[in-house]
């Protein structure tokens, strides 16, 4: 009986251990799956990543900032201990784009600003920028900008001119502009294309120059904006 007792313990053991094997294999299986899947995923994604910043390949017409993807922002010296860095809201503005692909410096830019959602980050300091002393909104309900020429150093990088207007006054700004990237977007495949655009203006020129030399009259200007083809933006 003794004998047969472990006769049928080991035959369990080994059949558990069968069992056990094949639920490994099993296991092992379905891992490679994912991570081959998932790899699958990856390799579609670098793909649509990839590098290119060939206009070209872009539909002509009138292009959109993507609202989730375009931030406007400045920054200036406060009394030489920081440099505090502002920006308009992603619905305080529009960013539009004209693109002439197979000749880029024909292409134009506009944008439109809305100065009452200057966005501090200090609830108090923006309701002075929005008063009298410097963006003054009531009277001055919208600052704008209107590319008058675009030259090119390279094929992704070049210069932006044109007029910038704020509390009624307009001036000449010069923007260093920056192609990113030429693609699709990696959801939707719609036409995409990333510009960054860099620049600086003298604050008082405009009316701004509440707190100067105080505070810094130079303003250093950021913008990042993201273009799609405004027939699908509006479709969305």
């Amino acid at each position: 009986m003794k004998l047969f007792a472990m006769l049928s313990a080991s035959a369990l053991i080994l059949g558990a251990c069968s069992q056990a094997e094949t639920a490994a294999d099993n296991v092992e299986t379905q891992v490679d799956a994912g991570v081959e899947a998932v790899a699958e995923q990856a390799e579609a994604v670098v793909e649509t990543l990839s590098p290119d910043q060939d206009v070209s390949t872009l539909p002509a017409g009138a292009y959109l900032d993507e609202d989730g993807h375009a931030y406007i922002a400045f920054s200036y010296s406060h009394q030489g201990y920081s440099n505090p860095i502002l920006r308009f809201n992603g619905d305080a503005f529009e960013a539009r784009m004209n693109l002439v692909p197979d000749n880029p410096t024909a292409s134009t830019v506009s944008v439109m600003i809305d100065p009452a959602q200057i966005d501090s980050g200090v609830s108090d300091f923006d309701e002075h920028l929005v008063g009298s002393d410097m963006f003054d909104v009531e009277n001055h309900p919208e600052i704008s900008f209107a590319s008058t020429s675009l030259s090119m150093d390279s094929d992704t990088t070049g210069t932006l001119v044109g007029d910038l207007t704020m509390k009624g006054i307009t001036k000449p700004v010069v923007l260093d502009v920056t192609l990113n990237k030429v693609g699709k977007h990696f959801r939707s495949e719609a036409p995409l294309l990333g510009v960054s655009a860099m620049g600086k203006i003298t604050r008082s020129e405009w009316d701004l120059g509440y707190a100067t030399p105080f505070v810094g009259d130079e303003v250093d200007l950021v913008l990042e904006l993201e273009f799609q083809p405004e027939e699908f933006l509006v479709d969305q």
